[in-house]
């Protein structure tokens, strides 16, 4: 009975065995499946797997005209990889449709850096130089296309150098043979519908901008100019309904504003100050660059200029002073914002500052019709470099930067060395410093 005893002592456990081998073998697949995912992780790294994922949800948000989306999903895969040009490239062409032009060359010298290819460089160089207004580089994408496929931002960068020059028929033309051959309607008549806009045919152009939004529903700037429109059409219930498209968009706050000028327009001032509201706050600096990405260009501060034509429509006179002298602080070329003050400034019996006011904005007066005078002279003698000047420095005065740097443009094409242009540059650049938008 001993011996027994003693021998089971000695037997093995089978049981205890068993679970040891099952522990082992567990551990051993566990092991060999970890490093298999680190060799996955490793090989994804090597192939920069992470960094054309990202690219391609770039590439889609850009076919969808959702740049800020592009640009999020570029920054995303930079934290993955840095050495691939391809995100840069992205990049240019998410702030080509941005209209973010100084932006775009920033990022194709970063793709430069990273080894992008000479005749891909060649290409974009072109496409930023044409939505700049350069003809010869739209004309060398024009025939580039026949011997490459190019992004729909090249396309539309030539479109924009031929409105920038006026030839509205060259760029009719160009979108006639893009609908033809490419799948591009969004943008084709997102685009006819900026050269209806440009020829003052704003029912036609709010048509395209729908068809082009029915396209593509993502595309908010085509929502927006299309509330602009029907705004010029002064139909603002129909604008306000566009307007409020843009919401839970990253143009929000200027569609607020927009909003709510649509419903001071229509005298619903409680809902239109509730809306107001929300960006009264917000700085020029930092939604005038939204306003040109749906290429708005504003010079002003819009929301205040907005929220005081409510407060004046309120009775509200204080209120509304305290925010035209912050529109006139901002840009004092505004003449809507300077009636507004005089009348204000009475109703609060200031007559005095209301006199003071009033004689300024009667030289204004005086200046733009100057300005009238010149435009026929030099239509008789466009080589009169001096009363270019004086129309220049009148336009930067009195009407807008934009109009200023076209005329000096003009200036400096045919005199390089007019020191009276160089001078009116410098001023226009102090002032673009303070955060007006540059348009270049």
């Amino acid at each position: 009975m001993v011996m027994n005893q003693d021998s089971a002592a000695r037997r093995p456990n089978l049981k205890t065995a068993g679970s040891s081998g099952t522990f082992w073998r567990r551990h051993l697949r566990v092991s060999a499946l970890f490093a298999c995912f680190i060799l996955l992780l490793l090989a994804g790294w090597f192939f920069d797997a992470p960094g054309r994922w990202t690219g391609l949800l770039a590439q889609r948000a850009l076919e969808q005209h959702q740049p800020l989306a592009a640009l999020e999903w570029v920054d995303r895969g930079r934290t993955f990889s840095s050495r691939t040009p391809q995100l840069s490239l992205l990049a240019v062409r998410a702030e080509l449709q941005l209209n973010m032009n100084q932006r775009a060359t920033e990022q194709l010298q970063r793709a430069i850096r990273l080894g992008a290819m000479p005749d891909v460089v060649s290409a974009y160089r072109d496409m930023i130089a044409a939505q700049r207004g350069d003809l010869d580089a739209a004309q060398r994408l024009l025939n580039q296309r026949t011997q490459a496929p190019l992004p729909s931002e090249a396309y539309e960068a030539v479109i924009r150098c031929a409105q920038y020059h006026g030839k509205l028929d060259w760029a009719s033309w160009i979108l006639d043979q893009i609908e033809m051959a490419d799948a591009l309607s969004a943008m084709v008549n997102y685009q006819r519908g900026r050269i209806s806009e440009i020829r003052e045919d704003f029912t036609q152009a709010a048509e395209f901008y729908g068809s082009a939004l029915e396209a593509q529903s993502h595309m908010t700037r085509a929502a927006f100019r299309a509330g602009i429109m029907l705004v010029k059409r002064r139909e603002f219930a129909q604008a306000a309904d566009m307007f409020r498209r843009c919401r839970e968009t990253p143009y929000q706050r200027i569609a607020n504003i927009e909003l709510a000028n649509c419903l001071w327009e229509q005298d619903s001032l409680g809902e239109a100050m509730e809306v107001i509201a929300s960006c009264i706050d917000d700085q020029p600096k930092q939604l005038l660059p939204l306003y040109l990405q749906v290429d708005e260009y504003v010079d002003a501060d819009r929301a205040a200029l907005v929220a005081a034509r409510i407060q004046d429509a309120l009775g509200n006179a204080e209120e509304s002073v305290q925010l035209l002298h912050r529109v006139l602080d901002y840009n004092h070329r505004n003449f809507e914002a300077r009636t507004l003050l005089v009348k204000n400034l009475r109703l609060l019996g200031r007559t005095e500052e209301a006199q003071a006011v009033a004689e300024l904005q009667a030289k204004m007066v005086n200046n733009r019709q100057r300005c009238h005078t010149l435009r026929i002279q030099l239509s008789e003698n466009p080589d009169d470099i001096e009363k270019r000047c004086e129309l220049a420095e009148l336009y930067w005065y009195t009407e807008s930067i934009a109009e200023a740097e076209l005329a000096l443009d003009e200036i400096l094409r045919l005199d390089p060395q007019c020191e009276r242009a160089h001078r009116l540059r410098s001023k226009i650049d102090a002032e673009q410093a303070k955060g007006l938008v540059d348009v270049r």
